[in-house]
């Protein structure tokens, strides 16, 4: 245990982190799925628990370097109750930089909207896959008066640099805008009931790192991940629509009247979760998951030939469809 916080190495280099935890009390609340268990974290740090839950199990390392607890049979295979990494976005770091992965496209890494890699070339085939990862299209200054906000819910990252306590979001907005260019992003988690969330206030000074698309927060509070980008990046324009989330929004597409070719006003952003789609000719949406900057665009959901055929003859964009 490091920090509180559980690590795989590779020789020197992370391949997998967990999230802190402090001492465990009754309360403390895990995420089996993109994070780790409970049983496990009993296991890791030793905790006397009830002897059923671990009873014929066992914890192992495998050479790919996944972290597995199985239960123990007499026969058959040991079904899997939990392990790390369980996908290729868990693990650290796993597109670079400022750059998102999303285990449901056959290319998963993408930069954020406002950050750009010199080796990518947005075709669909390029990846950023084990690479730095992405830079800003512009560098930071101070003051910071042409910063816009990038606004992305379920979407995870490492643990902050800093935890603090602030008042309302707009104060901790100022907080991460006091500090210049040393901030590179915020969160902040509404109060719940009566009172102040302590270290509501979540500050990223360094690089953003290991960035996971439509990650559900295990968590009561409802937290935001806002980036802090140049206004120029990423502003609406007519021809050009605000990114929605993770996605750029590239002309002629539109998600709005006041942006974009009204013609290829069959796109929704979703504000509330980040994400965006398309409605088809039979009125069902579909989610997209990337869209490239010569209008390829990719959806989570399998579209019929149909559907296919409408979209290039009405619109002239080619759908690549996620396998």
């Amino acid at each position: 245990m490091e920090d509180n916080r559980f690590v795989i190495l590779n020789l020197e280099e992370t391949y997998w982190e967990s999230e802190e935890y402090g001492m465990m009390n009754l309360n403390a609340k895990f995420d089996d799925l993109d994070d780790i268990s409970s049983a496990v974290y009993n296991l890791l740090v030793n905790f006397t628990t009830s002897s059923y839950v671990l009873s014929n199990t066992r914890l192992f390392l495998d050479s790919t370097g996944v972290i597995q607890w199985v239960k123990n049979l007499l026969e058959g295979d040991s079904p899997v109750l939990w392990k790390q990494p369980r996908s290729k976005c868990l693990r650290y770091n796993v597109c670079g930089n400022f750059a998102s992965c999303n285990d449901d496209d056959d290319v998963p890494c993408k930069c954020l909207p406002g950050f750009y890699n010199d080796n990518v070339l947005g075709d669909g085939h390029s990846s950023l896959q084990d690479t730095d990862g992405c830079k800003r299209r512009k560098p930071t200054s101070c003051p910071r008066n042409d910063v816009a906000f990038l606004n992305m819910t379920m979407i995870k990252t490492r643990r902050p640099d800093s935890k603090i306590t602030a008042e309302s979001e707009e104060d901790c907005q100022s907080i991460c805008l006091g500090r210049c260019t040393e901030c590179q992003a915020y969160s902040y988690a509404p109060p719940v009931g009566r009172g102040l969330i302590s270290s509501n206030c979540w500050i990223w000074n360094n690089s953003l790192t290991t960035l996971k698309e439509e990650y559900t927060y295990p968590r009561d509070d409802d937290r935001r991940l806002i980036v802090l980008v140049d206004k120029s990046d990423i502003e609406r324009t007519p021809r050009t629509c605000e990114p929605c989330g993770t996605n750029i929004v590239p002309y002629p597409l539109s998600t709005g009247s006041n942006c974009g070719d009204h013609k290829y006003f069959n796109f929704a952003c979703n504000n509330a979760t980040s994400q965006l789609s398309f409605k088809a000719n039979n009125n069902i949406s579909y989610t997209v998951i990337r869209v490239e900057p010569n209008t390829n665009f990719v959806v989570k959901d399998q579209i019929e030939q149909d559907i296919l055929r409408f979209l290039h003859r009405f619109t002239g964009i080619i759908l690549a469809l996620n396998k």
